[in-house]
C-alpha cells in the first residue's frame, strides 16, 4: 500500500536594417570613390525559446510520520518538453525501507497529449536498478540493467502503444492540457515504465477548498479519485481479505507568467488515502511556477 500511495504521488509539471551613405566627386570624369562597406551588425545573441517551467516538491507522510519527498521540474517548450523528478525516502522509514529514484524524459507536445521520445530512471532500493526507453515509429526499445524478465510476465507491442512512461505521466498530469469543463480531473494515464504497463484514472468527485495553515498551498481545489489498474507485466496474486482504500488528490489551478505554450498548471496539491498503518498524505510544499513561488 506504501508502494501505490508513493506511486500515485509521483503522478499527482520560442532585422537587422543597415544603410548604405553616396560617394561624392568633385570632378565629371573623376572616378567616383567606392562606396564604403556596409556596417557589420551587432552580433545578436540567440534568444532562448519562450518557455513554461514549473517546479513541485511533495512531502509524504504516513501517520504524521514523515516517509520522504518527491520533486518534479518540467519545461514546456512550443511544442516540446523536458522533465527531471526524484523520489527520496527519509526520517524513521529508512530504518524498514530505503529507496532513491531518480529519472528524466523528454518529447514533444501534440495536440491534448505528450509523445516521449526517450526516458531513463536510476533507482536505487532494495536492489539497483537502471531502466531506459527509446520511442520510435517502430516501437519502443528497452534497455534495463539488470535486464527485466520480460518474458515471464510479458507486456505486448499493443499493450505498450500510445503509452507514458511514468514521468512524462507526471508531466502531462500537471499540464493540464487535457482538462476540460466535462473532464475536470483531466483524461487517464497510460502508462508503461519498462516492465509494468498500468493505468492511472481520475474520477470527479467535487469542487473544494483547502487550508494548509503557513506551509503550502491554501485556495480552491478540484478533488478527484485516483484509480490504479494494473494492466500488465505483474505478478498473478490473489489477496482475499485484504482492504483496499480509495486514494484521493487535490488539484489546484496556476496561471502562468511566461509567454510559453501553456496558460496554467493544475497541481496536485495534496494526496490523501488510508492505509493499514494509517493515514497517508503528501502536500505540495513547494510551488515554483516560471520562476515564482506560489506557495506560502
Amino acid at each position: 500500500m506504501i508502494k501505490r500511495f508513493l506511486l500515485a504521488t509521483s503522478f499527482c509539471i520560442a532585422a537587422t536594417m543597415v544603410a548604405l551613405a553616396p560617394g561624392l566627386g568633385d570632378a565629371k570624369n573623376a572616378p567616383r570613390p567606392p562606396a564604403p562597406p556596409p556596417p557589420t551588425p551587432p552580433a545578436v545573441a540567440p534568444t532562448a525559446p519562450v518557455a513554461n517551467t514549473i517546479q513541485l516538491v511533495w512531502l509524504v507522510y504516513m501517520s504524521g510520520i514523515r516517509l520522504g519527498a518527491v520533486g518534479l521540474k518540467t519545461t514546456f517548450e512550443p511544442g516540446a518538453y523536458a522533465s527531471v523528478s526524484s523520489l527520496k525516502t527519509g526520517g524513521l522509514i529508512n530504518v524498514f525501507y530505503e529507496a532513491r529514484i531518480n529519472a528524466n524524459a523528454a518529447g514533444s507536445v501534440t495536440g491534448t497529449t505528450l509523445r516521449p521520445r526517450n526516458y531513463a530512471a536510476d533507482a536505487d532500493t532494495r536492489r539497483k536498478q537502471k531502466t531506459e526507453l527509446a520511442y520510435s515509429a517502430a516501437g519502443i526499445t528497452l534497455f534495463a540493467d539488470p535486464p527485466y524478465n520480460t518474458e515471464r510476465f510479458p507486456v505486448s507491442d499493443e499493450q505498450k502503444r500510445d503509452t507514458l512512461d511514468p514521468v512524462s505521466a507526471m508531466s502531462f498530469a500537471i499540464s493540464g492540457i487535457s482538462v476540460t469543463p466535462e473532464r475536470p480531473c483531466g483524461d487517464t494515464l497510460h502508462v508503461f515504465d519498462g516492465a509494468r504497463r498500468y493505468d492511472v484514472e481520475f474520477k470527479f468527485i467535487q469542487n473544494d477548498n483547502l487550508s494548509s495553515g503557513s506551509d503550502g498551498y491554501s485556495g480552491p481545489t478540484i478533488k478527484c479519485e485516483v484509480i490504479y489498474k494494473q494492466i500488465a507485466g505483474f505478478k498473478p496474486s490473489v489477496k482475499q481479505g485484504d482492504k483496499t482504500y480509495p486514494i484521493y488528490v487535490w488539484g489546484a489551478v496556476f496561471q502562468t507568467q511566461a509567454a510559453g505554450p501553456l496558460r496554467r498548471f493544475v497541481v496536485p496539491v495534496k494526496i490523501m488515502t488510508e492505509t493499514s498503518f494509517g493515514s497517508a498524505v503528501a502536500t505540495a510544499h513547494k510551488i515554483t511556477v516560471d520562476g515564482e513561488a506560489r506557495t506560502n
